[in-house]
């Protein structure tokens, strides 16, 4: 809710994409030496502070050295999001086309939440696969670019898994086709194609 409402009044001067996370969460994350926080407090302009200690933060981080990312975690999922694939080809087979593009999704969200987490040590918990994939458009530009879609078909099949985590549930009227389950599956394989590759070049 935060997230777009900032996104929102923004982007009235400018296009931005917004991680909004309570300070308590990010305090307890700095402490366990997250990559991900470490990063924000070394690096990061801050724009308004209202919190006394970041300074003092800041301080602390510099006397140690910056944690590493988690990569191996990322391959670990590789098994989980061929299963979630297996399963989407066989709702397919049985003409199934909700469920098939729902586990997509399952299957999306599982690679992409991966892969920001193993580049930055931040952990997504969140089902919006548009905004995980704008984060990983911080990290790979061409890449999420190329999975919202070139053609206008491919646009249109991305909204359309966005939509299914809860409409292909719920929706007595949502209906997906065969076609473009298959635009789905094709642009899957190529996203964790591309993942791969970064993690080894990485």
């Amino acid at each position: 809710m935060y997230q777009e409402a900032m996104e929102q009044n923004c982007s009235r001067h400018h296009t931005v994409s917004c991680m909004v996370m309570q300070t308590s969460s990010f305090i307890r994350e700095l402490h366990e030496k997250n990559a991900f926080a470490v990063t924000v407090v070394l690096n990061a302009p801050v724009i308004y502070n209202t919190n006394p200690q970041l300074e003092q933060w800041r301080k602390d981080v510099l006397a140690e050295s910056t944690p590493p990312t988690g990569q191996a975690g990322f391959q670990k999922c590789i098994t989980l999001f061929n299963e979630y694939m297996a399963g989407a080809q066989l709702f397919t087979v049985r003409k199934h086309y909700k469920l098939a593009l729902f586990m997509y999704h399952q299957a999306t969200e599982l690679v992409l939440t991966a892969f920001i987490k193993a580049q930055t040590g931040l952990q997504l918990r969140i089902h919006n696969i548009h905004h995980l994939n704008q984060y990983l458009s911080f990290l790979a530009p061409q890449v999420a670019a190329g999975f919202w879609g070139i053609t206008q078909k491919e646009k249109d099949t991305f909204r359309l898994l966005q939509k299914s985590y809860c409409a292909a549930r719920y929706e007595e009227g949502f209906e997906v086709e065969f076609k473009e389950l298959e635009i789905v599956r094709e642009n899957l394989s190529r996203l964790i194609t591309w993942l791969r590759l970064g993690i080894e070049v990485v």
